[in-house]
């Protein structure tokens, strides 16, 4: 009886410890992306989608990042390391202010980039347009 009783308490004990372990998981990290919504262009601090975020405005245009600022009040131009298009639309990115330097042929409609390293682009955006 004894051993059963021992065994049904580690069983339980074991229990516990996956439980726990499997709610701490879950946990969003401390500078996890915040979510893209829909019909938005948002540039993200970080690569995979972290860090801060910047959405690009309603109008679909940025020309100058160096105004622009993350949620964080960092500064925007040349921090870019990944993007997410949840608009209808390819995104064109540029190297400098004012649309100038085109980087590739944009990035399409519903399409995400996260990791700009993988293009050779990461913090090198000044502006961009739909």
């Amino acid at each position: 009886m004894r051993r059963s009783i021992m065994g049904v308490i580690g069983v339980l004990g074991a229990a516990t410890v996956a439980l726990v372990a499997s709610l701490s998981v879950g946990a969003p990290e401390a500078d996890a992306a915040a979510a893209c919504p829909a019909n938005a262009v948002c540039f993200y601090e970080s690569a995979d989608f972290h860090g801060s975020m910047y959405q690009l405005p309603a109008s679909g245009h940025a020309s100058d990042f160096l105004k622009a600022r993350f949620y964080n009040g960092t500064g925007v131009n040349d921090r870019v390391s990944s993007i997410i298009n949840n608009t209808n639309y390819k995104v064109h990115i540029y190297k400098d202010v004012h649309y100038a330097n085109q980087l590739g042929y944009g990035l399409k409609a519903h399409g995400n980039i996260p990791n700009l390293d993988w293009v050779y682009y990461n913090d090198m955006i000044s502006s961009a347009s739909l």
